[in-house]
């Protein structure tokens, strides 16, 4: 039995299935030419577009089960097929033979070229976690034949047995990613993720370390690796994100490595494909970070400054260091590399009084963010006030590292703070 019926989400909802051995109920959707949804005795629910093949007959192609597919979803879904329908296509699914050739680490390789095809900046993270949490349980399985059931059950192994926490809740977001990417590239009818709430609740970090913690966490570097070590200072001389300082090139900066000598006034600049705001960004380095940088080797194979192949990728073991700086630096609070550009932040306002808006532009937060729409016309970065905040941390920090007398901060307060 065939009903047409212009579908909304509480009618699907409420619709009950037919008698027990009676056929399956199909009902079209008068706004989607095409998009059907047939109901069982079972009370399944199932989506599919019903189109004519070149020859001319007329056939079905499934797009997924009810509410993992939601109607809006199925609606763009089935537009999009009617579209190439008319453009000459044949869309029907592909044959059993093709969809086996789609695992799920197939997938995940295609989706990863296309990743930095487009210079997207997290994808190598993102491959990562899939590699560790995901493709081990579900690498083999056709991409087609994942489930949500599936992929919930490996996160609650995740969450509940490995104890990953908030971490839990990147895996998804990481399949998810791949997933949607299935959809469009017609590898998959649905994402079955699509919708999926969060499996750990979250709440906003607020974890900020004092100058006595920044203090022993400097000093507890000497305790774990020589790369890990130089990049953990200068993430706490910058304030800059881990994955900005990690990817840092000698092109980036306004140092000559042939006379070993700054050519400027000694400023990092970090181009805008390499910063969430999607901005350049200019971080003056203070003489203490300058330091860092100029004792690096210089790489014969490549750019990057920090780098165990001689320049050619950068510095890949965070992990294993993060954990080794915690267990060095003996915090009494839990904390994570992250939190050390919060407390450069929470430092410059707190304890050097530094103005908001200089503070975000030391961290390089968007200009829109920071002042709105007066952002189209203050276009200045007020370098050199910037400069004079970060060199006032410096010496601070430095001063607290090594035990200096604390009359020294008086003037850096006054130095770094409303200039």
């Amino acid at each position: 039995m065939t009903r047409r019926v212009r579908l909304t989400d509480r009618f699907i909802e409420a619709l009950k299935p037919p008698p027990a051995g009676a056929s399956a109920v199909d009902i079209t959707d008068e706004l989607t030419q095409g998009l059907a949804l047939r109901v069982t005795a079972f009370g399944v629910k199932s989506w599919s577009f019903r189109f004519r093949t070149p020859a001319g007959r007329t056939t079905r192609r499934a797009l997924g089960s009810y509410p993992a597919v939601k109607l809006a979803s199925a609606r763009s879904m089935a537009a999009k097929l009617r579209q190439q329908v008319r453009d000459g296509h044949d869309v029907r699914a592909p044959s059993p033979a093709a969809r086996q050739a789609n695992t799920l680490a197939a997938v995940v390789d295609r989706w990863e070229r296309r990743q930095a095809r487009q210079d997207k900046r997290s994808y190598r993270e993102a491959r990562r976690i899939l590699d560790l949490h995901i493709l081990p349980a579900l690498g083999g399985r056709q991409v087609q034949t994942i489930r949500r059931r599936d992929v919930i059950e490996v996160l609650e192994r995740l969450r509940d047995e490995a104890g990953l926490g908030p971490q839990v809740n990147r895996v998804q977001r990481a399949l998810s990613g791949v997933l949607a990417y299935a959809v469009d590239a017609d590898l998959a009818d649905a994402n079955p993720l699509a919708g999926l709430k969060p499996q750990v609740a979250e709440t906003a970090r607020a974890r900020t370390l004092t100058i006595e913690e920044l203090a022993t966490v400097w000093r507890a570097t000497e305790q774990i690796s020589g790369t890990a070590s130089t990049l953990v200072r200068l993430l706490i001389l910058t304030g800059q994100r881990r994955e900005e300082v990690t990817g840092m090139a000698w092109s980036e900066l306004d140092y000559d490595r042939e006379s070993k000598a700054w050519t400027a006034d000694g400023v990092w600049s970090i181009p805008a494909a390499r910063m969430k705001s999607k901005r350049p960004h200019i971080v003056p380095l203070s003489r203490p970070a300058r330091e860092i940088i100029e004792a690096q080797p210089k790489g014969a194979a490549g750019d990057y400054v920090f780098s165990a192949t001689f320049g050619r990728t950068s510095y890949a073991g965070w992990r294993r260091a993060a954990v080794d700086l915690r267990d060095a630096a003996s915090l009494s609070e839990p904390w994570v590399i992250h939190d050390l550009r919060r407390s450069f932040a929470t430092g410059l306002g707190e304890i050097l009084n530094t103005e908001e808006s200089l503070i975000g532009r030391a961290l390089g937060h968007s200009a829109r963010s920071r002042m709105g729409v007066t952002s189209r016309y203050e276009l200045s970065q007020r370098l050199g006030k910037v400069r004079s905040a970060v060199d006032a941390w410096a010496d601070l920090l430095l001063s607290q590292v090594h035990g200096a007398a604390e009359s020294n901060v008086v003037t850096l307060v006054g130095a770094g703070a409303r200039a």
